[in-house]
């Protein structure tokens, strides 16, 4: 014998089978693709290559962000930071409104002595740059 259904039913009964699909839908969409994608990488700008970007250097080397220029002004510092980061494919300034310049940088990390922090984000915020 069959139950009549009723709209209560009906209406629960067809809420949970969408639901359910979306949910499975987006979990398989969700791990599809587990390496980004060449447009989903960050392409990140250094100025300042002393202590701090030393430090921070191996966080931005994850799947998902590359560094793909360098800032100091000084010589040495810059060469060896640069070295670090990547050698010959890393570009290397002298002046931070060059890497601002740079279309290829999506994003800068600020490791200058402090009070040149303020000027170089406002520059980098101008520049359409993200900042860390």
């Amino acid at each position: 014998m069959r139950t009549p259904t009723t709209r209560r039913n009906f209406l629960s009964l067809t809420t949970s089978a969408a639901a359910s699909t979306w949910a499975g839908v987006s979990l398989f969409a969700a791990g599809a693709s587990a390496a980004p994608s060449p447009n989903e990488t960050i392409n990140l700008g250094i100025i300042g290559c002393g202590h701090r970007s030393r430090e921070l250097l191996p966080c931005f080397s994850a799947p998902g962000s590359r560094v793909v220029a360098v800032c100091d002004v000084n010589f040495k510092r810059l060469a060896e930071v640069r070295e670090l980061a990547g050698g010959e494919r890393v570009r290397a300034y002298h002046d931070y409104r060059q890497l601002l310049a740079n279309k290829d940088v999506d994003a800068v990390l600020i490791a200058t002595n402090v009070h040149w922090h303020v000027l170089c984000t406002i520059h980098a915020c101008q520049a359409g740059k993200d900042v860390y």
